[in-house]
Protein backbone atom coordinates (compact mmCIF):
# COMPACT_ATOMS: atom_id res chain seq x y z
CA UNK A 1 0.00 0.00 0.00
CA UNK A 2 0.90 3.12 -0.61
CA UNK A 3 -0.48 6.38 0.93
CA UNK A 4 -3.31 6.00 3.32
CA UNK A 5 -5.75 3.31 3.37
CA UNK A 6 -9.56 2.92 4.82
CA UNK A 7 -9.08 -1.03 5.54
CA UNK A 8 -5.11 -0.89 7.05
CA UNK A 9 -5.40 -4.17 7.67
CA UNK A 10 -1.59 -5.16 8.86
CA UNK A 11 -1.13 -8.52 8.10
CA UNK A 12 -1.15 -7.91 4.38
CA UNK A 13 0.58 -5.28 1.93
CA UNK A 14 -0.48 -5.65 -2.16
CA UNK A 15 2.49 -6.41 -3.99
CA UNK A 16 4.40 -8.00 -0.72
CA UNK A 17 2.76 -11.23 -1.49
CA UNK A 18 2.74 -14.17 -4.28
CA UNK A 19 0.02 -16.73 -5.60
CA UNK A 20 0.51 -20.11 -5.07
CA UNK A 21 -0.08 -21.27 -8.96
CA UNK A 22 1.72 -18.23 -10.57
CA UNK A 23 3.97 -16.64 -8.13
CA UNK A 24 3.49 -13.29 -8.65
CA UNK A 25 2.55 -10.07 -6.94
CA UNK A 26 -1.40 -10.08 -6.53
CA UNK A 27 -4.25 -7.81 -4.64
CA UNK A 28 -5.57 -8.61 -1.02
CA UNK A 29 -6.23 -12.14 0.38
CA UNK A 30 -9.34 -13.83 0.39
CA UNK A 31 -10.38 -17.58 0.79
CA UNK A 32 -10.45 -17.99 -2.98
CA UNK A 33 -6.93 -16.10 -3.76
CA UNK A 34 -4.42 -17.46 -1.26
CA UNK A 35 -1.27 -14.71 -1.03
CA UNK A 36 2.20 -16.73 -0.04
CA UNK A 37 3.51 -14.72 2.63
CA UNK A 38 6.75 -15.15 4.94
CA UNK A 39 5.02 -17.55 6.84
CA UNK A 40 3.66 -19.57 4.40
CA UNK A 41 0.03 -18.63 2.62
CA UNK A 42 -2.53 -16.25 3.93
CA UNK A 43 -6.18 -16.28 3.36
CA UNK A 44 -8.90 -14.24 4.55
CA UNK A 45 -12.40 -14.63 5.18
CA UNK A 46 -15.03 -12.00 5.40
CA UNK A 47 -17.39 -11.99 8.04
CA UNK A 48 -20.82 -10.03 8.38
CA UNK A 49 -20.58 -8.01 11.23
CA UNK A 50 -17.74 -10.83 12.29
CA UNK A 51 -20.12 -13.24 13.07
CA UNK A 52 -19.71 -17.20 13.48
CA UNK A 53 -21.02 -19.48 14.82
CA UNK A 54 -19.76 -22.28 17.40
CA UNK A 55 -19.72 -25.00 14.29
CA UNK A 56 -17.75 -22.07 12.28
CA UNK A 57 -15.39 -21.52 14.94
CA UNK A 58 -14.74 -25.30 15.32
CA UNK A 59 -13.82 -25.67 11.34
CA UNK A 60 -11.33 -22.43 11.69
CA UNK A 61 -9.78 -23.93 14.04
CA UNK A 62 -9.47 -27.48 12.40
CA UNK A 63 -8.81 -25.68 8.81
CA UNK A 64 -6.15 -23.62 10.92
CA UNK A 65 -4.21 -26.52 12.69
CA UNK A 66 -4.77 -29.05 9.24
CA UNK A 67 -3.53 -26.55 6.39
CA UNK A 68 -1.98 -23.50 8.28
CA UNK A 69 0.41 -23.04 11.08
CA UNK A 70 -2.71 -22.74 13.79
CA UNK A 71 -2.68 -19.11 13.82
CA UNK A 72 -6.19 -17.10 13.30
CA UNK A 73 -6.03 -13.72 12.99
CA UNK A 74 -8.10 -10.58 13.68
CA UNK A 75 -7.85 -8.34 11.18
CA UNK A 76 -9.27 -4.09 11.35
CA UNK A 77 -12.57 -4.86 9.63
CA UNK A 78 -13.86 -7.73 11.89
CA UNK A 79 -12.88 -10.54 9.36
CA UNK A 80 -10.34 -13.27 10.05
CA UNK A 81 -7.04 -14.91 8.46
CA UNK A 82 -5.50 -17.98 8.53
CA UNK A 83 -1.71 -17.94 8.34
CA UNK A 84 0.70 -20.53 6.88
CA UNK A 85 -1.41 -22.23 4.67
CA UNK A 86 0.26 -25.04 2.66
CA UNK A 87 1.43 -24.47 -0.70
CA UNK A 88 -1.12 -27.00 -2.94
CA UNK A 89 -4.26 -26.83 -0.14
CA UNK A 90 -5.46 -24.03 -1.30
CA UNK A 91 -8.73 -26.21 -2.93
CA UNK A 92 -9.43 -28.15 -0.06
CA UNK A 93 -9.41 -24.76 2.26
CA UNK A 94 -11.55 -23.12 -0.20
CA UNK A 95 -13.82 -26.28 -0.53
CA UNK A 96 -14.24 -26.47 3.45
CA UNK A 97 -15.01 -23.08 4.16
CA UNK A 98 -17.54 -23.35 1.70
CA UNK A 99 -19.43 -26.32 2.82
CA UNK A 100 -18.63 -24.45 6.57
CA UNK A 101 -20.57 -21.80 5.19
CA UNK A 102 -18.37 -19.22 5.76
CA UNK A 103 -17.52 -18.63 2.01
CA UNK A 104 -20.51 -18.06 -0.25
CA UNK A 105 -19.63 -20.58 -3.28
CA UNK A 106 -16.38 -21.83 -4.90
CA UNK A 107 -15.80 -18.21 -6.71
CA UNK A 108 -16.52 -16.54 -3.69
CA UNK A 109 -18.26 -13.65 -3.57
CA UNK A 110 -16.54 -10.14 -5.40
CA UNK A 111 -18.84 -7.84 -2.80
CA UNK A 112 -17.79 -9.68 0.49
CA UNK A 113 -16.33 -7.17 2.95
CA UNK A 114 -17.55 -4.43 1.18
CA UNK A 115 -20.04 -3.44 3.69
CA UNK A 116 -18.48 -2.93 6.99
CA UNK A 117 -20.31 -3.15 10.40
CA UNK A 118 -19.33 -3.15 14.23
CA UNK A 119 -19.70 -6.14 15.78
CA UNK A 120 -21.94 -4.35 18.71
CA UNK A 121 -24.44 -3.51 15.83
CA UNK A 122 -27.98 -4.91 17.04
CA UNK A 123 -26.75 -5.87 20.70
CA UNK A 124 -25.49 -2.23 22.06
CA UNK A 125 -28.70 -0.04 23.52
CA UNK A 126 -26.61 2.90 22.43
CA UNK A 127 -26.21 2.13 19.00
CA UNK A 128 -29.17 2.36 16.28
CA UNK A 129 -31.22 -0.65 15.71
CA UNK A 130 -31.41 -0.24 12.30
CA UNK A 131 -27.82 -0.92 11.37
CA UNK A 132 -28.63 -4.51 10.35
CA UNK A 133 -31.58 -3.97 8.08
CA UNK A 134 -29.68 -0.70 6.45
CA UNK A 135 -26.73 -2.73 5.84
CA UNK A 136 -28.68 -5.52 4.13
CA UNK A 137 -30.01 -3.65 1.59
CA UNK A 138 -26.84 -1.10 0.64
CA UNK A 139 -25.03 -5.09 -0.17
CA UNK A 140 -28.32 -5.85 -2.28
CA UNK A 141 -28.02 -2.57 -4.18
CA UNK A 142 -24.38 -2.56 -4.56
CA UNK A 143 -24.68 -6.26 -6.17
CA UNK A 144 -25.43 -4.75 -9.57
CA UNK A 145 -22.12 -2.80 -9.97
CA UNK A 146 -19.10 -3.91 -12.10
CA UNK A 147 -17.06 -4.55 -9.12
CA UNK A 148 -13.70 -4.77 -11.04
CA UNK A 149 -13.98 -1.32 -11.38
CA UNK A 150 -14.02 -0.17 -7.86
CA UNK A 151 -10.94 -0.92 -5.72
CA UNK A 152 -9.89 -3.96 -4.16
CA UNK A 153 -10.20 -2.29 -0.52
CA UNK A 154 -13.60 -0.08 -1.67
CA UNK A 155 -15.40 -0.03 1.00
CA UNK A 156 -19.13 1.27 2.92
CA UNK A 157 -19.26 2.06 6.65
CA UNK A 158 -22.83 1.62 8.26
CA UNK A 159 -22.28 3.02 11.57
CA UNK A 160 -25.25 3.14 14.50
CA UNK A 161 -23.02 6.21 16.53
CA UNK A 162 -20.78 4.00 18.99
CA UNK A 163 -18.85 1.44 16.69
CA UNK A 164 -15.68 3.76 17.16
CA UNK A 165 -15.15 3.78 13.68
CA UNK A 166 -16.35 7.03 12.37
CA UNK A 167 -12.50 8.40 12.83
CA UNK A 168 -11.98 6.37 9.98
CA UNK A 169 -12.24 7.33 6.29
CA UNK A 170 -14.10 4.32 4.68
CA UNK A 171 -14.75 5.02 0.78
CA UNK A 172 -18.38 5.84 1.93
CA UNK A 173 -19.79 6.15 5.83
CA UNK A 174 -23.55 5.61 6.24
CA UNK A 175 -24.06 6.90 9.72
CA UNK A 176 -27.35 5.70 11.27
CA UNK A 177 -28.43 8.35 14.38
CA UNK A 178 -30.24 6.04 17.42
CA UNK A 179 -32.94 9.14 18.08
CA UNK A 180 -34.39 9.29 14.30
CA UNK A 181 -33.47 6.66 11.52
CA UNK A 182 -35.66 8.78 9.32
CA UNK A 183 -32.45 10.55 7.65
CA UNK A 184 -29.14 9.05 7.41
CA UNK A 185 -25.74 10.59 6.51
CA UNK A 186 -23.27 9.88 4.18
CA UNK A 187 -19.55 11.23 3.89
CA UNK A 188 -18.10 10.71 0.81
CA UNK A 189 -14.38 9.64 1.60
CA UNK A 190 -13.57 11.18 4.84
CA UNK A 191 -14.79 10.17 8.57
CA UNK A 192 -18.11 10.80 9.38
CA UNK A 193 -17.72 13.98 11.40
CA UNK A 194 -19.30 17.07 10.60
CA UNK A 195 -16.88 19.39 8.99
CA UNK A 196 -17.33 22.35 7.11
CA UNK A 197 -16.66 22.37 2.88
CA UNK A 198 -17.38 19.71 0.30
CA UNK A 199 -16.40 17.00 2.51
CA UNK A 200 -19.46 17.59 5.22
CA UNK A 201 -21.94 14.96 4.99
CA UNK A 202 -24.86 14.40 2.79
CA UNK A 203 -28.52 14.01 4.58
CA UNK A 204 -30.41 11.27 3.02
CA UNK A 205 -33.65 9.76 3.89
CA UNK A 206 -33.14 6.18 5.13
CA UNK A 207 -35.50 4.62 2.75
CA UNK A 208 -33.23 6.19 -0.22
CA UNK A 209 -30.02 5.57 1.40
CA UNK A 210 -29.07 2.11 -0.14
CA UNK A 211 -29.89 3.82 -3.51
CA UNK A 212 -28.02 6.38 -3.02
CA UNK A 213 -25.04 4.88 -1.59
CA UNK A 214 -25.06 2.24 -4.82
CA UNK A 215 -25.44 5.46 -7.22
CA UNK A 216 -22.19 6.94 -5.78
CA UNK A 217 -20.67 3.55 -5.73
CA UNK A 218 -21.73 3.23 -9.46
CA UNK A 219 -20.50 7.00 -10.57
CA UNK A 220 -17.06 6.06 -8.96
CA UNK A 221 -17.19 2.74 -10.66
CA UNK A 222 -17.71 4.72 -14.11
CA UNK A 223 -15.06 6.83 -13.27
CA UNK A 224 -12.46 4.25 -12.62
CA UNK A 225 -13.49 2.44 -15.80
CA UNK A 226 -13.10 6.17 -18.36
CA UNK A 227 -9.59 5.74 -16.10
CA UNK A 228 -8.64 2.51 -16.82
CA UNK A 229 -8.00 2.31 -12.96
CA UNK A 230 -10.12 1.30 -10.68
CA UNK A 231 -11.88 3.78 -8.37
CA UNK A 232 -12.05 5.28 -4.74
CA UNK A 233 -14.52 7.34 -3.75
CA UNK A 234 -12.03 10.39 -2.17
CA UNK A 235 -9.85 10.18 -4.93
CA UNK A 236 -12.94 10.76 -7.39
CA UNK A 237 -14.13 13.56 -5.03
CA UNK A 238 -10.85 15.47 -5.08
CA UNK A 239 -10.59 15.06 -8.94
CA UNK A 240 -14.30 17.07 -8.90
CA UNK A 241 -14.76 20.88 -8.36
CA UNK A 242 -17.74 22.15 -6.57
CA UNK A 243 -20.19 21.76 -9.51
CA UNK A 244 -19.51 18.85 -10.81
CA UNK A 245 -19.63 16.89 -7.09
CA UNK A 246 -23.23 18.64 -6.82
CA UNK A 247 -23.70 17.36 -10.33
CA UNK A 248 -22.48 13.50 -9.12
CA UNK A 249 -24.84 14.40 -5.45
CA UNK A 250 -27.56 15.51 -7.28
CA UNK A 251 -27.60 12.51 -10.00
CA UNK A 252 -27.62 9.80 -6.93
CA UNK A 253 -30.48 11.33 -5.69
CA UNK A 254 -31.59 15.20 -5.99
CA UNK A 255 -33.15 15.48 -2.94
CA UNK A 256 -30.56 15.16 -0.95
CA UNK A 257 -28.94 17.93 0.88
CA UNK A 258 -25.73 18.50 2.65
CA UNK A 259 -25.29 19.11 6.31
CA UNK A 260 -23.41 21.86 8.11
CA UNK A 261 -20.46 21.99 10.30
CA UNK A 262 -20.63 20.06 13.49
CA UNK A 263 -23.74 18.16 12.98
CA UNK A 264 -22.40 14.85 14.00
CA UNK A 265 -20.24 15.87 16.99
CA UNK A 266 -22.93 18.02 18.45
CA UNK A 267 -25.59 14.97 18.31
CA UNK A 268 -25.19 12.92 21.74
CA UNK A 269 -26.24 9.69 20.12
CA UNK A 270 -22.87 10.53 17.75
CA UNK A 271 -20.61 11.89 20.62
CA UNK A 272 -19.79 9.11 22.93
CA UNK A 273 -18.09 6.86 20.09
CA UNK A 274 -15.93 4.37 21.40
CA UNK A 275 -12.20 4.47 20.09
CA UNK A 276 -10.27 2.12 21.43
CA UNK A 277 -13.15 -0.85 21.24
CA UNK A 278 -15.34 -2.03 24.31
CA UNK A 279 -13.16 -4.32 26.64
CA UNK A 280 -15.26 -6.14 29.88
CA UNK A 281 -19.24 -6.74 30.02
CA UNK A 282 -21.39 -4.34 29.23
CA UNK A 283 -25.87 -4.41 29.12
CA UNK A 284 -27.31 -5.24 25.90
CA UNK A 285 -30.88 -4.24 24.82
CA UNK A 286 -32.73 -6.78 26.44
CA UNK A 287 -31.15 -6.16 30.07
CA UNK A 288 -31.05 -9.79 31.26
CA UNK A 289 -28.42 -10.31 28.97
CA UNK A 290 -25.13 -8.98 28.49
CA UNK A 291 -22.02 -9.17 25.78
CA UNK A 292 -18.65 -9.81 26.83
CA UNK A 293 -15.59 -8.23 24.84
CA UNK A 294 -11.99 -10.05 25.01
CA UNK A 295 -8.82 -8.86 24.05
CA UNK A 296 -6.85 -10.95 22.04
CA UNK A 297 -3.25 -9.93 22.51
CA UNK A 298 -2.37 -8.29 19.05
CA UNK A 299 -5.55 -9.69 17.41
CA UNK A 300 -4.22 -13.35 17.12
CA UNK A 301 -6.04 -16.75 18.60
CA UNK A 302 -4.13 -20.29 18.50
CA UNK A 303 -6.72 -23.10 16.95
CA UNK A 304 -6.98 -24.21 20.88
CA UNK A 305 -8.33 -20.90 21.85
CA UNK A 306 -10.56 -20.70 19.15
CA UNK A 307 -12.27 -24.39 19.89
CA UNK A 308 -12.48 -22.81 23.77
CA UNK A 309 -14.48 -19.47 22.07
CA UNK A 310 -16.87 -21.93 20.14
CA UNK A 311 -17.44 -24.09 23.65
CA UNK A 312 -18.20 -20.91 25.67
CA UNK A 313 -20.58 -19.31 22.80
CA UNK A 314 -22.90 -22.67 23.11
CA UNK A 315 -23.52 -22.08 26.23
CA UNK A 316 -24.97 -18.70 25.11
CA UNK A 317 -26.47 -18.20 22.09
CA UNK A 318 -24.43 -20.43 19.54
CA UNK A 319 -22.34 -17.25 18.03
CA UNK A 320 -19.14 -15.27 18.70
CA UNK A 321 -18.28 -11.86 16.75
CA UNK A 322 -14.60 -10.91 15.81
CA UNK A 323 -14.51 -6.74 16.08
CA UNK A 324 -12.94 -4.51 14.06
CA UNK A 325 -10.46 -3.83 17.48
CA UNK A 326 -9.42 -6.93 17.01
CA UNK A 327 -10.88 -8.41 20.12
CA UNK A 328 -13.58 -11.20 20.38
CA UNK A 329 -17.22 -11.16 21.78
CA UNK A 330 -19.66 -13.10 23.18
CA UNK A 331 -23.28 -11.96 22.53
CA UNK A 332 -26.36 -13.15 24.46
CA UNK A 333 -24.89 -14.30 27.73
CA UNK A 334 -27.17 -14.51 30.87
CA UNK A 335 -26.00 -11.83 33.30
CA UNK A 336 -26.21 -14.54 35.79
CA UNK A 337 -23.10 -16.18 34.06
CA UNK A 338 -21.43 -13.34 33.20
CA UNK A 339 -18.33 -13.70 35.87
CA UNK A 340 -17.98 -16.83 34.99
CA UNK A 341 -17.46 -16.67 31.32
CA UNK A 342 -15.10 -13.62 31.79
CA UNK A 343 -12.98 -16.06 33.85
CA UNK A 344 -13.38 -18.59 31.22
CA UNK A 345 -12.52 -16.34 29.12
CA UNK A 346 -9.15 -15.23 31.35
CA UNK A 347 -8.21 -19.02 31.22
CA UNK A 348 -7.99 -18.82 27.45
CA UNK A 349 -5.37 -16.45 27.81
CA UNK A 350 -7.80 -13.36 26.97
CA UNK A 351 -8.02 -10.52 28.66
CA UNK A 352 -11.19 -8.56 29.97
CA UNK A 353 -9.97 -6.00 32.23
CA UNK A 354 -9.60 -3.01 29.50
CA UNK A 355 -6.41 -1.49 31.95
CA UNK A 356 -4.36 -4.90 30.63
CA UNK A 357 -1.50 -3.46 28.60
CA UNK A 358 -2.52 -5.87 25.83
CA UNK A 359 -5.53 -3.57 25.08
CA UNK A 360 -2.97 -0.91 24.23
CA UNK A 361 -0.27 -2.66 22.03
CA UNK A 362 -0.79 -2.95 18.32
CA UNK A 363 1.57 -5.17 16.07
CA UNK A 364 1.89 -6.73 12.57
CA UNK A 365 3.20 -9.91 11.84
CA UNK A 366 6.99 -8.55 11.29
CA UNK A 367 9.41 -10.63 10.00
CA UNK A 368 8.19 -14.02 11.18
CA UNK A 369 5.04 -13.42 8.72
CA UNK A 370 5.39 -10.30 6.04
CA UNK A 371 8.05 -10.65 3.13
CA UNK A 372 8.47 -6.79 4.29
CA UNK A 373 9.39 -7.18 8.01
CA UNK A 374 12.89 -6.37 9.38
CA UNK A 375 12.13 -6.56 12.82
CA UNK A 376 10.25 -9.81 14.63
CA UNK A 377 7.93 -6.97 16.00
CA UNK A 378 5.63 -10.24 17.44
CA UNK A 379 8.07 -11.55 19.79
CA UNK A 380 8.96 -8.04 21.19
CA UNK A 381 5.38 -6.76 21.37
CA UNK A 382 4.86 -9.80 23.44
CA UNK A 383 7.49 -8.70 25.80
CA UNK A 384 6.43 -5.35 25.87
CA UNK A 385 2.75 -6.50 27.32
CA UNK A 386 4.82 -9.48 29.83
CA UNK A 387 6.83 -6.10 30.83
CA UNK A 388 4.14 -4.32 31.64
CA UNK A 389 1.51 -6.46 33.15
CA UNK A 390 1.97 -5.26 36.85
CA UNK A 391 3.25 -1.83 36.32
CA UNK A 392 1.35 1.00 36.48
CA UNK A 393 -1.47 0.92 33.84
CA UNK A 394 -1.18 2.92 30.53
CA UNK A 395 -3.15 6.28 30.34
CA UNK A 396 -7.05 4.57 28.34
CA UNK A 397 -6.33 6.23 25.18
CA UNK A 398 -2.03 5.30 24.56
CA UNK A 399 -1.26 3.43 21.79
CA UNK A 400 1.99 1.74 21.63
CA UNK A 401 2.83 0.60 17.48
CA UNK A 402 5.64 -2.09 17.11
CA UNK A 403 5.64 -1.86 12.79
CA UNK A 404 7.82 -4.21 11.36
CA UNK A 405 8.61 -1.83 8.14
CA UNK A 406 8.35 1.99 7.60
CA UNK A 407 4.78 1.55 6.33
CA UNK A 408 2.95 0.82 9.42
CA UNK A 409 0.02 -0.95 8.28
CA UNK A 410 -1.08 -2.04 11.50
CA UNK A 411 -1.88 1.60 12.79
CA UNK A 412 -2.10 4.58 9.98
CA UNK A 413 -2.68 6.86 12.66
CA UNK A 414 -0.18 8.66 15.37
CA UNK A 415 0.60 6.73 18.26
CA UNK A 416 1.29 7.44 21.49
CA UNK A 417 4.81 5.53 20.57
CA UNK A 418 5.89 4.06 17.66
CA UNK A 419 8.69 1.85 17.06
CA UNK A 420 9.80 1.51 13.60
CA UNK A 421 12.35 -2.10 12.59
CA UNK A 422 14.84 -0.99 10.61
CA UNK A 423 16.59 -4.06 11.05
CA UNK A 424 16.26 -7.44 12.95
CA UNK A 425 16.73 -6.13 16.20
CA UNK A 426 16.55 -2.20 15.52
CA UNK A 427 13.87 0.12 15.90
CA UNK A 428 13.52 3.81 15.41
CA UNK A 429 11.28 5.34 17.88
CA UNK A 430 8.60 7.99 17.10
CA UNK A 431 6.88 9.51 20.22
CA UNK A 432 3.51 11.67 19.11
CA UNK A 433 4.63 11.83 15.50
CA UNK A 434 7.84 12.80 16.18
CA UNK A 435 10.95 11.04 15.41
CA UNK A 436 13.15 10.77 18.57
CA UNK A 437 15.64 7.73 18.12
CA UNK A 438 17.22 6.25 15.67
CA UNK A 439 18.52 2.51 14.96
CA UNK A 440 18.13 1.89 19.11
CA UNK A 441 18.68 -1.93 20.08
CA UNK A 442 15.02 -3.26 20.85
CA UNK A 443 15.85 -3.55 24.38
CA UNK A 444 16.31 0.44 24.53
CA UNK A 445 13.05 0.94 22.42
CA UNK A 446 11.06 -1.23 24.79
CA UNK A 447 12.42 0.37 27.81
CA UNK A 448 11.13 4.09 25.85
CA UNK A 449 8.01 2.68 25.19
CA UNK A 450 7.31 1.15 28.72
CA UNK A 451 8.38 4.96 29.91
CA UNK A 452 6.32 6.60 27.74
CA UNK A 453 2.80 4.59 27.46
CA UNK A 454 1.19 6.90 29.80
CA UNK A 455 1.30 10.25 27.12
CA UNK A 456 -2.24 10.71 25.10
CA UNK A 457 -1.96 10.06 21.44
CA UNK A 458 -2.11 12.72 19.28
CA UNK A 459 -5.29 11.76 16.89
CA UNK A 460 -8.02 14.40 17.03
CA UNK A 461 -10.10 12.66 15.10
Amino acid sequence: MSGFEPEFEPEFEPGSGTRFESGTAMGCPTATNIVMQADGGLARVHLVAGRVTSRQSRRLAELADQLGNGIIEITNRGNVQLRGITAGAELSLRDQLVDAGLVPGPDGDPWAGTTVIAATAGLDPHESPDVLPIASDIASALGSIRREWLAQKFAVLIDGGRSGLMHRPFDLTVGVGQESTDVCLVSLGTPLRGEPGRRSPVAVPRARVAAFVSNLAQACADDGQRRGQPGRVAAFVDRLDEQELWHVIAAADPEVHVDGPGLIVDRPHFSQVLRSGPVGTFVQRDPNLVYISAIAPLGRLTASQLRGLATLAEKSDDEMRFTSWRSVLLPHVPEARADVVVRQLERLGLHCDPAHPAANVVACSGSTGCNAGLGDVQAHAHELILRQVGSAPWAPDAVVHLSGCEKRCAHREAATITLVAVASDRYDVWRRGQCVELAVSSRQALAFAAASGNDSTVEKT
